[in-house]
């Protein structure tokens, strides 16, 4: 995309761009996820984040499916680059996400672990309850 290319001319050389896409793109009348990630991977991205737009309290689980989000972690795997999972993530979507074997490099839990509205300062205990719930999730696994 010729606009990533006029963005970087335009940035700090040690700043590196991160493609975005929506899991409920079509509610931000955005382009679908694959073709975001498929471009990013084009133009030498190497981090992707899934997100969704709304913020309503469903999560990107809510607006893709299992199959498509393997397709974007697979594709990211494949071309070298970081995938992060973002979205109203919940411990919840965290268990339903390992059941079907599907670990994203980083999850992006901003609004589980501020105090009270996701805009507001980062609470300490929720940060840490979730550091548990992660370490505790990785070591089932191993």
């Amino acid at each position: 995309m010729k606009h990533w290319e006029e963005l970087r001319g335009r940035l700090h050389n040690q700043i590196e761009l991160v493609a975005v896409a929506y899991a409920d793109w079509r509610l931000a009348e955005a382009i679908d996820p694959l073709t975001i990630f498929e471009s990013a991977a084009e133009n030498g991205f190497r981090h992707c984040l899934l997100d969704t737009f709304t913020k309503d309290g469903r999560s990107s689980l809510d607006f893709l499916s299992m199959d498509q989000l393997k397709e974007l972690r697979s594709l990211c795997q494949r071309k070298g680059m970081w995938f992060a999972m973002a979205g109203s993530i919940t411990e919840l979507e965290i268990s339903k996400l390992i059941q079907f074997d599907f670990v994203p490099d980083c999850y992006a839990v901003r609004g589980a672990v501020c105090r009270g509205e996701r805009s507001e300062v980062i609470c300490a205990d929720r940060l840490q309850s979730w550091q548990e719930f992660l370490l505790s999730c990785s070591s089932s696994s191993a």
